[in-house]
């Protein structure tokens, strides 16, 4: 259950992060009401969550999935570069959330 609402968690968030990248800045309805979904689909899951994990966990697995998801989506859907120094950051993040899964809190 833990995991399925992580998954959701993420995934809710990724989809409202890049909807707004996709509405930059400008009122378009389509963008701003996926990121509205996004980002509230995101909130109750986080909510879910809550009562099974602890809090520091959760938003370091959800910032972390979704800061890694995001760098893909950058570059596959807005053509952003991923540079050498890109790539150790999201490699640190991976490091940190399986340092936090060992620890036994998932």
């Amino acid at each position: 259950m833990e995991y399925a609402l992580l998954v959701l968690a993420v995934v809710s968030g990724v989809v409202g992060s890049t909807s707004l990248k996709l509405a930059a800045g400008a009122w378009r309805p389509w963008p701003v009401a996926g990121t509205l979904a996004g980002y509230g689909v995101a909130t109750v899951a986080l909510g879910l969550l809550m009562e099974y994990l602890p809090v520091g966990v959760i938003h370091a697995v959800w910032g972390g999935g979704a800061a890694v998801l995001l760098t893909v989506v950058g570059r596959v859907v807005f053509g952003e570069r991923i540079t050498a120094t890109r790539v150790a950051g999201v490699a640190l993040i991976v490091g940190g959330v399986v340092l936090l899964n060992l620890t036994g809190s998932l």
